[in-house]
């Protein structure tokens, strides 16, 4: 979970630091181990040499390369109020670095390395490995990928760098871009089973009891999380380092919200870290803990609001901790980029703190003063050796943090290039330490602090205790360079004696030289932050430590509090204990919150602000995701997500003709995982209190733009919202008996291996994934429906060099509602390999360029596609929301849209048709409306119209048609196509279609005609058809999907038909029955070649 109050932001002209307070432990063993035996550290390293001794002949030479493997296994256990949830993932990444050129200039001397650049392009440069170490194979199949892609890459942003210099001079152009670093081995041993292994359960049950003593007080939020995770990363380099490394991390975070009577919410957190688990608090101290941070939040939120302020204040060891690591560390960071204005780096050499203070970083720290630093590692992500760096010694400005990039004024690496499992490495911190040669007293600074608060003639100064984060700015020379810090926790100290009190609402801002002058005195006793620092080269675990500090003057500007009227508030529900403690994820526990957090909301509206809601929506889903990816037999990416819950509120005001509702709504929450009657009720009551304070605004926005824009006088007489009638359905939960993971990677490893039969295929996988969605339903109208939902998906993906090297990508699609419905596993593995096989044909496919206008054969999905995209374009009329008038769709009733030989109905029985499962069925909509089996185009003239629960001219009434609807953050019900039915009066056998097709373009004169034969096995195929011998080809190109009037102009269809289950979207099946064919006449088609990438053939050869 990411905490986004406590982000401190800068991504190049903003840092990110992410308190997420870490517990870290590493290895025991600090002896180097022999590597002999460890499979992926010997291929990796043969690999690198083997493309090393290749790349450095070439025309743009590579002069070193990297491979970097972070195998990262994280569980995530969270609590709130008591409800549990749990998140677990393992992901094995591979980040190569490929430098051409030479150390004097090569790919790395003006780029950002990790984010696009308006003058040199970049690419994201990891990739997935297989989970297994043994698959060598498939290891070397992603390093020749990756390697690949990356020189590639190189190449192209070198040849751009060389161009831009004839131009434009910088001083940077005699600076080395790659500094030499000396070999490093180090290997440690794998974790064992026994090392690693954590009580799930266990530790569930400890934050559990943890977070359900926030009960106990007046919070909104009452969170414990325990985050554990073990990390292994190997480098291999070409000069010969070879380095295996392992981490392993403890975290446990609290999270105490109250909320303030402005309501205003005033959070606190608490960090514990760990090298081991039985380092962690024990249950008790835990419990001190907790009640200790809810005490303290909730004095926080009576606190009042503080004011503008400058002058002397004291930060304490936590707050001055974070302080030099945003604003001081981030400008210690020695990165390259000429662009990016440090303004401290005039200043080596001089003194930028008071003489006593020295800053230092050094990961080779396990702990300071017996405390745990997140910040510690052997060895840096480029693998150079962690050392201590002396930034600032006796107050003056000595040393930067390095990389191995050089800058002007250092060229040498200090062990501090680090980066996460995805990003190449940046100059970053590691463990920051403040320390001063002359300590004081926490007295003796209180004194200091009142003394020149007297001086100033001021009645308080400011104490500092905690700070959530911050942000600060670096821009070009003439930028002004600044920070703002967040503190939750200060106090006013006064000059007079008075007891300290507590305020919020305050921001520390100013400039970073300014402030540093300012610092005069630091304590004797340090305190810890630990945290994940986020920047260009990602996520990085950090610490810092300081001791108290005292400054003469500092500036705060004071916060607005968020102006909401206590008139504006929905009063929390009144639950009883045994309510609020059943964890029953049945039907009926779900149902007795939903209707009785309605009822109350709809009173609380009623009595409190003379209110009748015209709508009130509730909808709660529970879905389960999980899927494998494999390549070459072995599993490379997997996820299993559990049962994870979603909540939204919807609320309309106003009346049937002109409703709140804009149609953009976004008002859904997750809620814990584990499902109890009191988080269902809190959770709704906050999303109604957010839904009617949108409504009302909405509402009065609708009305003003009503009178500048008025609805055309048709649509004006159209409601915005009709009453349904009240509807129970509770259908079946979808929940029961998913396909387990382990079947799932099973599946997938066997289906991979066909391509292992095909050596000229490459970046290919096979995708096995399911969702399964139970959908709650209560609204003010008596709608109560449980709908279950069901989507199984197997997807394939290959690449191959052309004759024309250029790499052809292609996908295998199928969708299905279950494991159930898929065919028999020879019959996938033998539609795999004939997609392999048409791979192979697409290869030597020739790429032509052609204005062709003639008769065109759409076979297949093609067809299907072709039907179902027709069809929606007359069967709804839309709302235009921005236009504030509807598409006038409804104008085509009663006109001739299709080929008079065509009628197409909504079928609102039939869930199967001949054998095949058809996703878009349901038996009743998500108003409980069945849908209507109806003709929509009776031979060729559209006679019916299709919508949901919203009224639209030409269809007044619900047709079935209002299904569940997620995508984003939205989840809410919205119009869908139901099972579509397309029929002819005139149909002809395949065979004869084919026939009539070839007749048709032989009596136009042509040479050639096209078919689109679009089949999961054949991916958007186009057929080229020589008309004198009748010889199919495979030819490459692309064009556009033929226009509605072309459609009309339609000569007939097959007699056969095929069910197909179009790609989902937005969760939605879409189902259609069709003629298998469809031909049509005088079509234009205006077919251009579709180049892909290049690729060098010569590294291609080097695929082994």
């Amino acid at each position: 979970m990411v905490f986004n109050l406590l982000s401190l932001f800068a991504m190049n002209k903003k840092h990110l630091l992410l308190f997420v307070f870490s517990y870290i432990s590493f290895v025991c063993n600090t002896h180097a181990e022999s590597y002999a035996h460890d499979t992926l550290v010997n291929v990796l390293r043969n690999e690198v040499q083997f493309y090393f001794d290749k790349l450095k002949n070439k025309e743009t030479p590579a002069y070193f390369i990297s491979l970097r493997v972070v195998d990262n296994k994280r569980l995530f256990l969270s609590s709130d109020f008591g409800l549990s949830s749990m998140d677990e993932n393992h992901t094995r990444i591979l980040t190569p670095q490929v430098r051409v050129g030479s150390p004097d200039l090569d790919n790395f001397a003006y780029l950002a390395q990790n984010r696009p650049s308006s003058t040199f392009t970049y690419e994201r440069p990891s990739t997935s490995l297989p989970l297994d170490c043994d698959a060598i194979p498939v290891i070397k199949e992603v390093v020749w990928n990756g390697i690949l892609e990356r020189y590639e890459a190189a190449v192209k942003i070198y040849q751009q760098m060389k161009a831009s210099q004839k131009t434009n001079v910088t001083e940077l152009d005699s600076v080395p871009t790659f500094a030499p670093s000396a070999v490093e081995t180090y290997y440690e041993r794998p974790y064992s089973e026994a090392e690693t292994g954590i009580d799930k359960e266990r530790f569930q049950k400890y934050i559990n009891d943890a977070s359900r003593l926030f009960k106990d007080y007046k919070l909104t939020s009452g969170k414990v999380f325990l985050d554990y995770s073990l990390q292994r990363t190997t480098i291999v380099n070409t000069e010969g380092t070879v380095i295996a490394q392992n981490r392993k991390a403890y975290r446990l975070m609290l999270e105490a919200v109250a909320e303030a009577d402005d309501g205003t919410p005033c959070p606190l957190y608490e960090d514990i870290f760990a090298y081991s688990e039985k380092d962690l608090p024990t249950p008790t101290e835990l419990e001190d803990k907790v009640r200790d941070l809810a005490i303290r939040a909730e004095a926080l939120s009576k606190a009042p609001m503080a004011e503008a302020y400058t002058g002397p204040a004291i930060l304490s060891g936590k707050a001055s901790a974070v302080f030099f690591h945003e604003v001081l560390g981030h400008r210690l960071e020695g990165k390259r980029r000429e662009s990016v204005n440090n303004e401290i780096s005039g200043m080596l050499n001089q003194r930028i703190l008071p003489a006593s203070f020295q800053l230092y970083l050094d990961p080779t720290l396990t702990t300071y003063q017996g405390k745990a630093l997140s910040g510690h590692y052997l060895y840096d992500d480029e693998g150079v050796k962690g050392q201590r760096v002396d930034c600032v010694k006796d107050g003056y400005l000595r040393q930067y943090l390095m990389s191995r990039t050089p800058v002007k004024e250092f060229t040498g690496s200090n062990g501090h290039g680090r980066a996460s499992n995805d990003r190449d490495p940046n100059p970053r911190q590691s463990n920051l330490i403040v320390e001063t040669t002359e300590p004081y007293s926490e007295t003796q600074l209180r004194n200091l602090l009142i003394e020149e608060l007297k001086r100033q003639g001021k009645e308080y100064g400011y104490y500092f205790r905690t700070v959530k984060g911050g942000f600060t700015t670096r821009g070009k020379a003439n930028a002004i360079n600044a920070f703002n810090v967040s503190p939750i926790e200060v106090y006013r100290v006064f000059a007079d004696g008075r007891d300290d009190q507590l305020v919020r609402g305050v921001s520390l801002i100013g400039t970073p030289l300014s402030m540093f002058s300012q610092i005069k005195a630091a304590g004797g006793e340090s305190e810890l932050f630990t945290g994940f620092c986020g920047s260009e080269s990602g996520s990085i675990p950090v610490s810092g430590t300081s001791p108290m500090v005292y400054v003469s003057q500092i500036e705060t500007q004071g916060q607005k509090a968020i102006i909401k009227s206590k008139q504006d508030l929905i009063s929390p529900p009144e639950t009883t204990e045994a309510e609020n403690t059943g964890h029953r994820a049945d039907c009926s526990l779900i149902f007795k919150a939903m209707e009785d957090e309605m009822a109350h909301v709809c009173h609380e509206l009623a009595t409190r602000h003379n209110t009748v809601p015209l709508f009130v929506n509730y909808v709660l889903e529970r879905k389960h995701i999980s899927g494998t990816e494999s390549s070459g037999g072995v599993c490379v990416n997997k996820r299993d997500s559990g049962i994870k819950n979603n909540i939204a509120a919807h609320i309309f005001l106003g009346d049937s003709l002109m409703t709140s509702d804009t149609g953009n709504e976004l008002n859904a929450q997750s809620i814990p995982d584990e499902i109890g009657y009191g988080s269902i009720r809190n959770a709704l009551r906050t999303k109604s209190e957010i839904a009617y304070q949108d409504a009302v605004q909405r509402l009065d926005y609708k009305r003003t733009q009503l009178k500048q824009n008025p609805k055309p006088a048709d649509d004006a007489a159209v409601p915005e919202f009709k009453r349904m009638p009240p509807a129970v359905w509770i259908g079946p939960s979808a929940l029961t008996n998913p396909c387990p993971v382990t079947d799932m990677e099973q599946l997938s490893n066997r289906l991979s291996k066909v391509f292992s039969d095909y050596p000229e295929l490459f970046n290919h996988c096979v995708k096995v994934y399911q969702k399964r969605v139970d959908y709650y339903r209560l609204t003010s109208e008596g709608q109560k429906i449980l709908q279950p939902d069901t989507v199984f998906h197997i997807t394939a993906r290959a690449s191959i060099k052309t004759d024309g090297n250029e790499v052809k990508t292609e996908y295998y699609r199928l969708h299905v509602g279950g494991i159930n419905d898929l065919p028999s596993e020879d019959a996938l593995m033998g539609e795999l390999h004939r997609f392999a096989e048409y791979m192979q044909q697409k290869s030597r496919a020739k790429a032509v360029e052609d204005l062709y206008i003639g008769p065109v054969l759409y076979e297949d999905e093609s067809a299907m596609e072709l039907f179902a995209g027709k069809i929606a374009n007359y069967t709804h009329s839309y709302w235009l929301w921005r236009q504030n008038k509807s598409d006038r769709k409804h104008r085509y009733l009663g006109k001739q849209v299709f080929p008079s030989d065509l009628s197409v109905w909504q079928l609102g029985n039939d869930s199967v048709y001949n054998g095949t499962k058809l996703l878009g069925y349901r038996q009743v909509d998500a108003d409980g409306t069945r849908p209507k089996t109806l003709p929509l185009i009776e031979k060729g003239i559209l006679k019916n119209m299709l919508t949901g629960r919203r009224p639209a001219l030409g269809c007044p009434t619900s047709t079935g048609n209002e299904h569940f609807y997620e995508l984003n953050r939205d989840l809410k019900t919205a119009y869908t196509t139901g099972i579509l039915h397309v029929t002819s009066n005139r149909p002809l056998p395949l065979g004869q279609l084919r026939k009539r097709f070839l007749k048709s373009a032989k009596k136009a004169g042509l040479k050639h005609a096209y078919i689109f034969r679009h089949k999961r096995t054949s991916p958007y195929a186009l057929i080229r058809v020589d008309l004198n011998t009748g010889k199919e080809e495979l030819v490459e190109g692309k064009c556009y999907l033929p226009s509605i009037e072309q459609f009309r102009r339609m000569k007939a269809v097959s007699k056969e038909k095929m069910a197909c289950n179009l790609n989902p979207t937005e969760g939605r099946g879409r189902g259609i029955i069709a003629p298998k064919a469809i031909l049509l006449v005088d079509t234009e088609l205006d077919i251009t070649p579709n180049h892909g990438r290049h690729i060098d053939e010569t590294l291609y050869e080097l695929r082994h």
